[in-house]
């Protein structure tokens, strides 16, 4: 089984996302919500995570955390797995309800940390709410109103310390960040930062003194190079057409690989399409699954490699 390169250190912040299988809805009801920040305030508790900030869609969900002690792995595997018995259970299904991989890319919160904040909370808008405080299932309410009990787990002193506790300028930065999208910058699914922090990091955790624009360097797991492999010779391989064929291509090497959108249009597309369109061609494919048997069968073939 592949998977992303995760960096962790002391103290380091991380763009959590953890998707339902296949994109499906795996947050129903209300009581399904609470179960799953319920889960994320007992494993914050038990592995010393802090949360900045949070959303809870219908399919997935988007955690901003600080990771004190390192235990992000640990701490993402207890709201995974517990989550995951309980839906299985309630709904009488066995199945898996999360994919295989979540995402954790670190944060250079120098440059990104307020940011960050206002992609999840902006996340419900013009989908499920035209107004970011109606939807009641992120922490944006509980940056605005004081009045409002907020969730033990939830640390808002940080970033609103940040703006000198400005809630006004706390709404405009909202408004401001409405285009910004992470997928745009990650760095091979590992971190969201500037070029600087980027190759501090790199340098530290990766591979010293390579160069930093050679993305390939950065791969330095023979795994997902035969991964990628083994995707392009299934997907040249099948008798379809060459959109159909396009669109699992970009499936597979988003789901299997730590290859970042940006870097699947470089390497594969000649850079002529961008991270938001290859983002959406990958839930085109998804979504065409759900109507059509052949397809679902495909995407299931890829998950196996």
């Amino acid at each position: 089984m592949s998977r992303f390169l995760r960096i962790e250190y002391e103290n380091s912040f991380h763009h959590v996302i953890a998707r339902g299988f296949l994109q499906k809805y795996i947050f129903l009801e209300d009581a399904d919500f609470q179960k799953v920040l319920s889960l994320i305030e007992k494993a914050s508790v038990k592995h010393r995570i802090i949360i900045h900030s949070y959303c809870i869609m219908n399919n997935h969900f988007h955690l901003l955390v600080q990771n004190p002690s390192m235990n992000l792995v640990k701490f993402m595997h207890s709201i995974l797995m517990n989550y995951a018995l309980y839906f299985n259970k309630k709904y009488k299904q066995r199945s898996k309800v999360f994919e295989t991989k979540y995402l954790s890319p670190l944060v250079d919160t120098e440059n990104y940390l307020l940011v960050l904040c206002c992609y999840i909370h902006l996340n419900p808008v013009n989908i499920m709410v035209q107004n970011m405080q109606d939807w009641k299932w992120s922490s944006y309410r509980f940056f605005i109103d004081s009045n409002l009990t907020k969730p033990s787990f939830l640390m808002t002193d940080l970033i609103l310390k940040k703006l000198d506790y400005n809630i006004e300028h706390f709404k405009e930065l909202h408004s401001e960040y409405k285009q910004w999208d992470p997928n745009e910058l990650e760095f091979s699914r590992t971190i969201i930062g500037s070029e600087a922090f980027i190759e501090d990091i790199t340098s530290k955790y990766i591979e010293p003194h390579c160069d930093i624009e050679n993305i390939d360097s950065y791969k330095l797991n023979k795994s997902y190079r035969n991964k990628i492999s083994q995707i392009q010779t299934f997907v040249t391989n099948l008798n379809i057409e060459m959109t159909v064929k396009k669109k699992l291509l970009i499936y597979g090497l988003a789901t299997k690989t730590n290859l970042s959108y940006k870097e699947i249009s470089q390497q594969y597309f000649f850079g002529l399409y961008k991270a938001k369109a290859l983002c959406e061609q990958k839930r085109g494919i998804i979504s065409l699954s759900q109507s059509n048997k052949e397809i679902l069968n495909l995407l299931y073939k890829i998950d196996r490699l």
